[in-house]
């Protein structure tokens, strides 16, 4: 589902969710940040690719461990703190354009690609989920590149995550139960704004659909972040 309708507010995401009072999502950023420090072998010989960058959020801890930072994002109401962060560091290229379209964005100059999708990324997705997750493929598997992505578990929706949006209403609206569809993974609020979160089975399709090397990963009760390479 798309969210369209729904305006993204950089200094919102900020203070809720960057530096939010719930504790498993700050558990979540910081895992997820360690992952990527601790994973990647000889990063400062490669180019990262943050796919649906937002405002720059993982900016401040890719820039510093890659080569270069390619930063893609397509929502206009994000793009211009994303320039902002970006501007901060000498490595870091803002391309605005859909991860559907990652193909075309990445030229032949790049060899082994670091591919990211963060935080869920994948879960409000506003395109065509499995096109972006084919175009990680057609770009990292020719490159002997990497891919890692992260994701929130639709085992822990009802328990953890319906309390956690409850502490970022002022970014995204309040639940709306009768859009969501908790047994399908779809969470839905009042702004408009949808977000799908992965079952078991999901999570383990789009590692297939992967292809490559599973080289790490963390399977945990809210989130399942996996690294895989070719």
């Amino acid at each position: 589902m798309s969210n369209n309708h729904y305006h993204w507010s950089a200094q919102a995401y900020i203070d809720e969710v960057e530096n939010g009072s719930d504790q498993g999502l700050q558990e979540y950023q910081a895992r997820e940040a360690k992952f990527l420090k601790d994973s990647i072998d000889n990063s400062k010989e490669k180019t990262f690719i943050d796919v649906g960058a937002g405002y720059g959020r993982a900016i401040p801890y890719i820039a510093p461990i890659a080569d270069k930072v390619i930063a893609i994002e397509v929502d206009d109401d994000l793009v211009s703190t994303l320039r902002s962060v970006a501007g901060r560091h000498s490595n870091v290229e803002v391309v605005v354009e859909s991860g559907d379209n990652l193909a075309s964005i990445v030229d032949g100059s790049v060899s082994r690609p670091v591919i990211l999708s963060l935080q869920n990324t994948l879960g409000p997705w506003d395109g065509v989920r499995d096109k972006a997750i084919d175009a990680m493929r057609q770009v990292a598997e020719p490159r002997h590149g990497e891919i890692i992505i992260s994701l929130f578990c639709r085992e822990s929706l009802l328990d953890w995550g319906i309390p956690m949006y409850a502490t970022v209403s002022t970014l995204l609206g309040n639940y709306d139960s009768e859009r969501s569809d908790i047994d399908n993974g779809l969470f839905a609020t009042d702004t408009g704004y949808t977000s799908h979160w992965f079952s078991k089975s999901e999570r383990e399709a789009i590692k297939k659909k992967l292809g490559g090397k599973l080289v790490n990963e963390i399977k945990d009760h809210k989130f399942h972040i996996f690294h895989i390479a070719y």
